[in-house]
């Protein structure tokens, strides 16, 4: 295992002997996990009686050396998996072993970049796990099938956190739905679990009675303690408005205490933002209008890109066309489709794959969800920071494009690297896709990019105005007469609430509007209805990345390059 294991529990002294053909099915009971054929009921004690007499107490802490509860299959030994169906008996065997200490379980589907993995969760006295490709129907816990070809899922990696271990549980949407639960660890693993929608109240409660009793001298990143920040009332949905009541977050940030970066990080993370569903990554904004410029001058304000405008209305021409599209729009005549200024929308999972699509797992995702197991055109493809902007805030008059950022450009050089030379292929002028063009005032060079977007981002001026793209974004301007006033309406399919999946009862309909959602984009959700307080101060009052940024350039090629690798990456 790779992480010590502390579940009071015991091994039977003796394995099951089932034929290889015995069918991988076994039945939840009161008391055991029994493989549906096989004579576990005369070879295998009572399970309280076993535990009883070895009388372990709830507090104690028994080492667990499971061979069969571990991350991959790969690390069992050789001479066990001679005989995976074997493996997989003694693995059930495990659990029927500890059944009694297991408290609930669910079916649940662990959301991995633009990937559903089925799976069971099981909360238990001190930890919880996951275990993929195992399905609970009707009281059986059955090996689930893959949806795509209906074969079986044969990769049982499991996943185990201490109560002690976790530091927050996030509710989140999945499908515009809240059936998810995002789950952070102290060592810095999170995850994110889609449950049947009946379940995900029920779970949230329980994690977080647990996760509050255990954690109390945890804090989050509002500075609150952890206890006092997890709603689990039921009127309470998905908590974040109780959250913001304190007001510690945006406060500290108003003064000055963190940074714009850091904000931005909190409240993507707040409206359930996550780097694990690629339909829902953190959005950043472009905050520079200058691609074009050999010195970036940070000090002027025309270098800067209109923060209180969304990318749609940055250009007069294109803004006029998109609200024309709005005024001549008339529902009854379309389906009931309510109007929109926009089809597209600035997040989604094709944005972040294609800003991604040089760095990995990212290019597997683009390669198997987006194209079919190869790349793009090229002239299709993320090629550079100017053209992809001069797209996107309407230079080229492209209906079609109003992405905003992902946080990698504010700290990832490598993402603008082909270091793992892929063949992204030839553009119609000739030119062969690589690296990604970056603007004169870079030097080619990937990490100067970063480190002056990021002083960008903690300018003076973006300080000043970034509550008027927060409004758009997160704000009181992202719907409603505010939103249609500011040119800001978007698909009504992005929006939480516009359509509940489950109710629709045509499949072919269902599919349809799933595939809209997961290839459209979502609407983070709305997290403020007044309009968002301006930062008073500016530059932060405590040391910051700032104090580093600005430093001189006093010492050699080779220093420098280091202290710009410290700041990025810390």
């Amino acid at each position: 295992m790779k992480n010590s294991q502390s579940l009071p529990t015991n091994r039977l002294s003796q394995d099951l002997s089932i034929t290889p053909n015995t069918p991988k099915v076994f039945r939840l009971s009161s008391d055991r996990l029994d493989p549906v054929g096989s004579d576990s009921d005369q070879s295998s004690p009572n399970i309280d009686d076993e535990i009883s007499s070895r009388d372990y107490s709830e507090s104690e802490d028994v080492p667990l050396e499971d061979p069969f509860l571990l991350d991959d299959l790969d690390d069992i030994s050789e001479e066990d998996m001679e005989d995976i169906d074997d493996v997989r008996i003694k693995f059930v065997d495990y659990l029927s072993q500890m059944i009694n200490k297991i408290q609930s379980i669910f079916n649940c589907d662990r959301v991995d970049g633009m990937v559903k993995r089925p799976g069971i969760f099981l909360i238990c006295l001190l930890n919880i796990y996951i275990i993929d490709d195992y399905q609970l129907i009707d009281g059986e816990i059955v090996e689930a099938n893959d949806q795509q070809n209906d074969e079986l899922l044969a990769n049982h990696h499991t996943r185990r956190w201490a109560f002690t271990e976790i530091r927050d549980v996030f509710k989140r949407r999945y499908l515009l739905r809240p059936v998810a639960l995002e789950i952070f660890s102290t060592d810095g693993r999170n995850f994110l679990v889609v449950f049947e929608q009946k379940d995900t109240l029920e779970v949230y409660r329980n994690l977080s009675n647990k996760v509050s009793k255990n954690n109390r001298a945890l804090e989050d990143i509002s500075g609150n303690q952890l206890g006092t920040l997890l709603p689990v009332a039921e009127e309470t949905r998905f908590g974040v408005m109780r959250f913001w009541k304190k007001d510690t977050l945006t406060q500290k940030w108003v003064q000055g205490q963190i940074s714009n970066f850091q904000y931005l990080m909190h409240i993507n993370m707040l409206a359930g933002r996550s780097y694990n569903d690629l339909t829902q990554y953190p959005v950043f904004p472009w905050v520079l209008a200058d691609y074009e410029s050999s010195e970036l001058h940070l000090d002027d304000p025309n270098v800067y890109r209109d923060l209180s405008k969304p990318m749609g209305a940055l250009s007069p021409a294109r803004a006029a066309d998109f609200q024309h599209r709005y005024e001549t729009w008339i529902p009854r005549e379309n389906e009931g489709v309510p109007k929109w200024h926009y089809g597209s929308h600035y997040s989604s999972a094709g944005i972040v794959l294609y800003y991604l699509i040089r760095q990995e797992p990212f290019t597997q995702n683009f390669l198997n969800h987006l194209q079919s197991g190869r790349f793009d055109v090229a002239d299709r493809l993320f090629h550079s920071i100017k053209e992809t902007w001069m797209s996107s805030s309407g230079a080229t008059l492209n209906m079609s494009d109003v992405k905003e950022l992902i946080p990698e450009f504010y700290y990832l050089p490598e993402f603008l690297m082909n270091k793992n030379r892929f063949d992204l292929g030839k553009k119609q002028t000739g030119e062969i896709l690589d690296g990604v063009v970056l603007p004169p005032w870079a030097k080619n060079d990937p990490l100067e990019f970063i480190r002056l977007h990021r002083l960008a981002l903690e300018s003076d001026y973006v300080s000043s105005h970034l509550h008027e793209w927060i409004d758009l974004i997160f704000g009181y301007k992202q719907q409603g007469n505010a939103a249609e006033e500011a040119l800001n309406v978007f698909y009504f399919l992005t929006y939480e609430g516009s359509v509940d999946i489950d109710a629709i009862d045509d499949p072919i309909e269902k599919d349809s509007v799933i595939a809209q959602i997961n290839n459209f984009g979502q609407t983070p959700k709305q997290l403020f209805k007044k309009p968002h307080p301006q930062r008073q101060i500016t530059s932060p009052v405590c040391p910051s990345i700032l104090d580093i940024l600005i430093l001189e350039d006093k010492k050699d090629q080779q220093s420098e390059r280091l202290e710009k690798l410290y700041i990025i990456y810390n």
